[in-house]
């Protein structure tokens, strides 16, 4: 049985209560990608009383990780990223069951990894995962809280499966990997990480507690360095092959 009081502030919480509580104990969560965001989402996660944990990525730490991924430490490098982060997790609170999983997150293996959890959350660092994972949450009905990191931009979205727009509706192409940008040639300012990851596990939280009228339906995008923020309305793209017409190419 958990000690409530850990969770003292959040019992006080009209949004939560001691009911919510109860409730996050019962929840679980994937996290695919275990980097920034991930991290940043499943610490979070994890010291709030969700109770079940599957955190999926197929890395190893290093030491240009640590100035943003805050599961990690220096004496963790060299270690596969889900077996490092369990270990902080499980020290920051024994109530959540933590699984690490050491794998790549393809078209054949996705549906394995999420099935029977309550909400997937996306860690991601590459287009081709999030379209594998926006598929397998809209094909199984499980939300998709997808943020994205570049530089000091940040955005991000919550899926709906049946409710809205889905990935595909946001980014109607597939770039090819060489010309895809990323953090290694833009790099990426950690604030930036913590801030919208943040942000995914607001909206991940109120979908857990059932308060779905709570989710911003809007794409929220912010850049820290100017700090400039806006939300953009997102309307289902009715020829999207994804949530329109079923297609799953990625699966």
């Amino acid at each position: 049985m958990a000690d409530l009081s850990r969770y003292a502030r959040q019992l006080v919480l009209q949004e939560i209560g001691e009911e919510g509580q109860k409730t996050l104990l019962k929840r679980s969560a994937v996290v695919l990608g275990i980097g920034g965001l991930g991290g940043v989402c499943a610490t979070l996660l994890a010291r709030m009383g969700v109770g079940r944990l599957r955190v999926v990525d197929k890395d190893t730490v290093s030491l240009d990780n640590l100035h943003r991924q805050i599961l990690y430490f220096e004496e963790h490098i060299g270690i596969p990223k889900p077996y490092a982060g369990k270990e902080t997790l499980a020290r920051a609170n024994k109530d959540c069951v933590i699984e690490p999983v050491l794998a790549d997150v393809i078209g054949a293996n996705v549906a394995k990894l999420i099935e029977g959890f309550d909400i997937v959350i996306d860690g991601s660092d590459n287009f081709q995962m999030r379209f594998i994972a926006n598929e397998a949450c809209l094909k199984r009905a499980i939300p998709y809280v997808h943020a994205a990191v570049l530089g000091t931009y940040a955005l991000q979205f919550t899926i709906l499966p049946k409710e809205g727009a889905c990935y595909r509706c946001l980014f109607d192409f597939i770039p090819h990997p060489d010309q895809e940008p990323s953090g290694a040639t833009r790099g990426i300012f950690s604030p930036a990480v913590a801030f919208i990851a943040s942000l995914q596990v607001s909206e991940a939280i109120k979908l857990l507690l059932g308060q779905k009228d709570a989710v911003r339906r809007t794409l929220f995008c912010a850049d820290l360095w100017l700090n400039e923020f806006r939300e953009i309305e997102v309307a289902k793209n009715e020829d999207c092959e994804v949530c329109a017409k079923g297609i799953f190419r990625f699966l």
